[in-house]
């Protein structure tokens, strides 16, 4: 096992390669960078939190886990909901 400041990265036994981030300024910078895109990709201002992010790397193919917190503003979200999804509030119950 190697440790890095920033990361903690184990390699595994055969083909598997995990990454954990460990590091709460590198999860801090990560969470700022997912709040900017979302808010160029759909158009809302959403604060992100990640807590955890784990990548296994197994025979070519990445599997990403992520512990992340988001907050919202109600009205974004409805909005959001809205023209993504094409439902109203009487759509969700």
């Amino acid at each position: 096992m190697r440790r890095h400041p920033l990361l903690l990265f184990m390699k595994g036994s055969g083909n598997v390669d995990t990454v954990n981030i460990v590091s709460e300024f590198t999860r801090k910078i990560l969470s700022k960078l997912a709040g900017q895109l979302l808010r160029k990709n759909l158009g809302c201002e959403i604060g992100v939190q990640l807590n955890s992010i784990n990548v296994t790397i197994c025979d070519g193919k990445a599997h990403i886990h992520l512990d992340a917190d988001a907050e919202i503003e109600k009205e974004e979200l409805q909005r959001l909901i809205k023209n993504q999804f094409g439902l109203d509030e009487k759509d969700l119950g």
